[in-house]
């Protein structure tokens, strides 16, 4: 770190930085990727998707590939090291309920993270700096990169049926399927995104609606702990959620719970104007 603050403060004797050096649009969808990633990791998408697939292997050489394909297909969208950080504790939990040697496939994991990734604009940071800065289309990026793309797929299937195989029963305890509604909105967030990347959308309104989609899911989030981890009514949750989410009434939310009145502006379609007392004293309970 040293080293590159010493080595920036050199090169701004001969080169005075400028405000043009900033890519902003690679900026501003890098972080709204990484706003819709964080997402789906809250909600346990990635988690949940491989251990239903996992729970339907009845082989070593099965489970390996779908650990693999996994890692693979989804680093091509969430990035290597987010692909990385999710499926390698999930391989190492299931190498200890197996009494199973993980380290071959850890490794494969690794190389099929890597791997994909590369495949795609969103797949990396440096992805997605050089399809924006040499101003690629989709057709002229994949053309490149489909070379590579097959080699490495072959070199992942030839590691994967290299060696013996053999019959295994494995039952990962099933997670909760994420919330429908919240599910298809980042997953669509997603797809906005990349079609953002590759030109098909504008980057500040993707970034924008992205940005608005987490702070529902933020309101979703408080009314939850306010209404539903303490037992409240679900007709006045509607009512609170509608406060919230809304900006400008979002610190009506305080005073419903100091005993005043929600303004019938905040409440959206969901109610007549007031929060009635005991839906307010059942989510101040404890």
């Amino acid at each position: 770190m040293c080293i590159a603050v010493i080595l920036a403060a050199v090169s701004s004797l001969y080169s005075r930085p400028q405000l043009a050096y900033i890519d902003f649009d690679v900026l501003a969808i890098l972080l709204s990727l990484m706003l819709v990633v964080a997402e789906l990791k809250e909600i346990r998408f990635l988690d949940w998707l491989a251990v239903e697939l996992l729970n339907k292997c009845r082989s070593k050489r099965q489970l390996e590939l779908v650990l693999l394909a996994v890692t693979y297909v989804s680093s091509m969208f969430v990035t290597n090291d987010v692909a990385l950080l999710t499926f390698v504790p999930l391989a190492l939990v299931i190498g200890k309920t197996l009494k199973m040697d993980m380290e071959r496939i850890i490794i494969m994991q690794t190389l099929a993270a890597n791997l994909g990734s590369m495949l795609t604009p969103p797949g990396n940071p440096q992805n997605l700096f050089l399809y924006a800065h040499y101003a690629y289309t989709a057709g002229s990026f994949f053309a490149v990169m489909a070379v590579p793309g097959i080699i490495s797929l072959a070199y992942l299937l030839l590691l994967l049926f290299h060696g013996k195989d053999r019959v295994l029963k494995l039952e990962l305890p099933k997670l909760q399927q994420p919330p429908k509604g919240i599910l298809l909105l980042f997953l669509g967030l997603l797809l906005l995104n990349i079609g953002a990347v590759l030109h098909w959308f504008d980057k500040l309104w993707a970034l924008l609606l992205t940005a608005a989609g987490g702070r529902l899911q933020s309101a979703r989030d408080l009314c939850r702990f306010l209404c539903i981890h303490r037992q409240h009514q679900p007709q006045s949750c509607g009512k609170l959620f509608a406060a919230v989410a809304d900006g400008q009434c979002g610190r009506h939310l305080f005073n419903w719970t100091a005993g005043q009145p929600v303004p019938q502006q905040c409440a959206g379609g969901y109610a007549a104007g007031r929060l009635d007392q005991g839906s307010r004293r059942a989510a101040l309970r404890r």
